[in-house]
């Protein structure tokens, strides 16, 4: 049975790689038990020189040095390397320089294979052109490596396979599944370009593994251009897994032996889908989705069709609510209706993680941008699945229609304000730009404005990590917005922070110290006002040459656990100070000259305590005794940012006629 197929690559694009016999300048090196192998021939029709080598150590390593025209390499065990009951034999893996090597030279060429049929005999036509489909197809996308076995009823038979896809992270080659030709459903490029393949003229042997598949723990996503269903374990051969139900296209199938999966874009299909809602069904997301390995569906921003999809398609792991541009005018008709509403708890109760996007304007056309959608897909499906809100500013009311309703649904912040946030992005951390690849965020180019997307901790109980951020990010011109407050972030204090990116996936973006200094009078922030500076991380220098007054943050702030502490030091030695919070980094954060140093906080400002110094030291919090700041200082439940500073007597005739002076501030993120 032929699945409906994703894209597949161009004949005329393959047609220029010399398909027919004529040599070029690429080798394909193919690695055997014995050093030969049925595949040669067909390999070199295909227009490749063949370099043929053992499964054996320093193969690899030596080969690679040898000739550095090899495009491919096929760890290819055909039956000449062990068979039924035959042990693994260490003595014969790959060595260190041999994985070393074939590091570097994944590097470059970076798709992979996994066929369960390398013991067919490259005898019939249809044999011959699978193997040369493979070969061809792995070179147009750049080179890669071949891992080719059959079942493992010998240790022996996977011992090379399963080495390699061990040490890049792939899962084994596994089981022993007896299966009929006729249970053989195919798809994808590998079986149908340049030649169409017939599976039931490609004969192996009786019982196959099942290969690596789907998402897999280096990131990477499998796909499936050749299983059979209702495939049963051979008894004689234990243990053999469990075999699991999947779905592709829409249909569910029992019992899958995955027998030939692939990372080639378009080189079979997916057992994971993505829906994709925008203005009209279309855009320059799906691409990306698909290189990265999924099924898209597309879908409007419409009523009725979150259910419609779901209901079609049992493999839809991720919802992508997408507003790309296609939808800027507001239109009340055009809600998701109760319907969509109710499908949508049942499936984020199934696959519960969130991504919010502000850079869905993006053409999906560079590297950054392309690496951007893959990586969110990918983390995403890897954590169990779950949903994207994507849009760009509020500068048009429907931009944000449903990105909103969706939000308030589920118990987010809006969305919100028109921010000049491009091409100024500040920070970009976790996994979503780092992994399966890196993503540089000057590469990706939204608009020239974008929202605030919901972050931090939610009204729903959830955490939104930052991944992507601009700081300080400016008003649009033209539009007057929300004033962006200061944060700190991994223990720096940015103000004017505008999120663009934000998930609730584990090491998803910036989750790290949330306790900042900022405005010391040692230079970094304003001057001192008589140019006393203090030392590094103090306030302005005071009348006894302490260096200036430190005050420093301890503990955990929770508002459900609070233990922080403030501690001052390096001030007058018996004077009065005095703790106080403020809900604003003054002058951004640099401070403004008050007495002889730098007043650092403001806004709607708490008086916590006075305390008085002793040796030039005192401090303030519920671990000294004192009534938790959280609660003295009256910070939500929610959490937020926090500004803290100590303002200290200083009599001594010093500097201004000020009979004081003040410490460095301390900015915390307070978090539920």
């Amino acid at each position: 049975m032929k699945l409906p197929s994703a894209s597949t690559l161009g004949l005329a694009l393959l047609a220029s790689l010399s398909f027919g016999g004529v040599a070029r300048a690429q080798s394909v090196l193919v690695l055997t038990g014995a050093g030969v192998s049925n595949i040669q021939s067909s390999l070199t029709v295909a227009g490749f020189n063949v370099i043929s080598g053992f499964l054996n150590h320093g193969e690899i390593a030596n080969a690679l040095a040898a000739d550095p025209t090899i495009v491919e390499i096929w760890i290819w065990n055909d039956g000449s390397f062990g068979n039924t009951g035959s042990p693994a034999d260490p003595a014969y893996d790959f060595d260190a320089a041999d994985l070393a090597a074939l590091d570097t030279f994944r590097a470059s060429h970076p798709h992979w294979i996994m066929d369960g049929l390398a013991w067919r005999g490259d005898v019939s036509v249809d044999e011959q052109n699978l193997t040369m489909n493979e070969a061809l197809n792995l070179a147009a996308a750049g080179g890669g490596i071949v891992l080719g076995a059959d079942d493992s009823s010998g240790d022996a038979i996977v011992q090379h396979v399963n080495q390699i896809a061990a040490h890049v992270g792939f899962a084994p080659f596994i089981g022993t599944y007896n299966i009929a030709a006729a249970q053989q459903h195919e798809a994808g490029s590998v079986f149908a370009s340049p030649s169409l393949v017939d599976p039931m003229g490609v004969i192996s042997t009786l019982s196959f593994s099942d290969v690596p598949h789907g998402l897999q723990a280096n990131g990477r996503i499998l796909v499936t251009a050749l299983f059979a269903d209702g495939a049963g374990p051979d008894p004689l051969y234990p243990p053999n897994p469990v075999l699991l139900n999947e779905t592709f296209g829409g249909t569910l199938y029992m019992d899958v032996d995955h027998l030939v999966t692939t990372t080639l874009p378009g080189g079979g299909t997916s057992s994971l889908s993505v829906l994709v809602l925008n203005g009209n069904g279309g855009g320059t997301v799906g691409g990306p989705l698909a290189a990265a390995g999924f099924n898209v569906v597309m879908g409007t921003l419409d009523p009725g069709q979150i259910s419609l999809h779901l209901a079609a398609d049992p493999s839809i792991v991720e919802v992508w609510i997408w507003n790309d541009g296609t939808y800027p005018a507001f239109d009340a008709t055009r809600y998701f209706d109760a319907g969509d509403l109710a499908d949508l708890d049942a499936f984020s109760a199934a696959h519960p993680h969130w991504i919010m996007d502000a850079l869905a304007w993006r053409a999906n056309t560079t590297p950054g941008e392309i690496n951007l959608t893959m990586n969110e897909a990918v983390n995403l499906a890897a954590g169990g699945g779950g949903i994207v809100l994507g849009a760009d500013d509020d500068s048009e009311g429907g931009i944000i229609q449903h990105v909103n309703q969706v939000g308030a649904h589920f118990g987010f912040t809006p969305w919100f304000g028109t921010y000049l946030a491009y091409p100024f992005q500040a920070l970009a951390s976790g996994s979503i730009v780092t992994s399966p690849v890196a993503v540089d965020p000057t590469d990706v180019n939204g608009s020239t404005s974008q929202c605030d997307v919901p972050n931090g901790s939610q009204p729903n109980g959830l955490v939104l990590a930052t991944t992507l951020f601009c700081a300080p990010a400016p008003d649009y011109p033209g539009y007057v917005n929300p004033v962006l407050p200061g944060e700190v972030i991994d223990g720096v204090l940015y103000t004017h922070v505008d999120h663009l990116v934000t998930t609730t996936l584990p090491n998803g973006g910036f989750r790290g110290t949330t306790i900042a200094a900022f405005c010391s009078g040692d230079g970094s922030a304003s001057g001192c006002p008589c140019a006393n500076v203090g030392l590094s991380g103090h306030g302005c220098e005071n009348s006894l040459g302490t260096g200036g007054g430190l005050l420093v943050a301890s503990g955990t702030p929770s508002v459900s656990a609070d233990t922080l502490e403030l501690d001052g030091s390096a001030m007058s030695a018996s004077g009065s100070v005095l703790y106080f919070q403020g809900t604003v980094a003054v002058n951004g954060a640099q401070g403004v000259t008050f007495g002889d140093g730098l007043r650092c906080v403001g806004g709607s400002v708490t008086r916590l305590g006075t305390r008085q110094n002793s040796g030039g030291t005192s401090g303030y919090g519920a671990p000294l005794g004192d009534t938790p700041i959280s609660v003295k200082g009256l910070v939500p439940i929610s959490g937020g940012t926090r500004y803290y500073q100590a303002w200290y007597r200083n009599s001594g005739a010093f500097c201004t006629s000020s009979t004081f002076n003040l410490t460095n501030g301390v900015a915390v993120t307070w978090i539920p």
